[in-house]
């Protein structure tokens, strides 16, 4: 993975953090700046990204290029087999990160290029580091049309695989929750949102001690 050329970025000097949150590309981006401002202790979270544009615009301190040589500083246009090779390019660093937490979440927005790609692929990578690996992420909704259901169905199936759990949450099922008509940005703010509230509520539970009792590495693979 190339060195960082965005001002602030880099590792958070936290060894000790047990759980890490992996926010794949824009929408996983997002999810964590929302994580971010609603305030998560004991977590480190990270930005993985080919797209300088999201790296510049992420609030989270540590952010990292991840094949940046492949797609120069953009995209994954939309192909997920582009989204997978920058993280294959970033195994390395990817790894390194997987082995700072017992728990690590990989969070996306699957139905693009990078997170459809990528999120599988740092799924793989981190667990085979070790971790326990839970996938957190959106479907499309309808609107965003048959491709990228296409992409986002594949995607989940192969997140399925490399993690030991997944929580999805389709991003249809969010337009309930909003008023009629509402503008589509503020549409896809509130599917970021229930995602960033699902994974600080399992940071909760797994962070209080008392709470619950969690066998690090034992738990059964499936969805949640």
């Amino acid at each position: 993975m190339e060195p960082s050329e965005h001002p602030g970025t880099g590792p958070t000097p936290n060894p000790s953090t047990a759980l890490r949150v992996l926010g794949i590309g824009r929408a996983g981006a997002r999810i964590l700046d929302g994580l971010r401002a609603a305030g998560v202790d004991g977590v480190g979270l990270t930005v993985l990204s080919p797209e300088d544009g999201v790296l510049d615009a992420a609030g989270v301190p540590d952010r990292r290029p991840m094949g940046r040589t492949l797609t120069r500083g953009l995209g994954a246009g939309g192909d997920p087999a582009l989204g997978r090779a920058c993280a294959e390019a970033g195994e390395a660093e990817i790894r390194e990160l997987a082995s700072e937490g017992r728990v690590v979440f990989v969070v996306a927005g699957l139905g693009g290029g990078t997170g459809s790609g990528a999120a599988p692929a740092v799924a793989r990578i981190a667990r085979e580091a070790g971790a326990l690996v839970l996938g957190v992420v959106t479907l499309p909704f309808k609107f965003e049309g048959r491709l990228r259901e296409g992409h986002a169905a594949a995607a989940f199936d192969a997140l399925r695989s490399a993690a030991d759990a997944v929580i999805c949450i389709p991003n249809q099922q969010v337009l309930a929750t909003v008023p009629d008509k509402a503008p589509v940005g503020e549409v896809f703010a509130a599917a970021n949102a229930l995602v960033a509230e699902a994974v600080r509520g399992i940071v909760r539970l797994l962070v209080r001690p008392g709470e619950i009792a969690l066998g690090y590495g034992s738990s059964p693979r499936g969805d949640l």
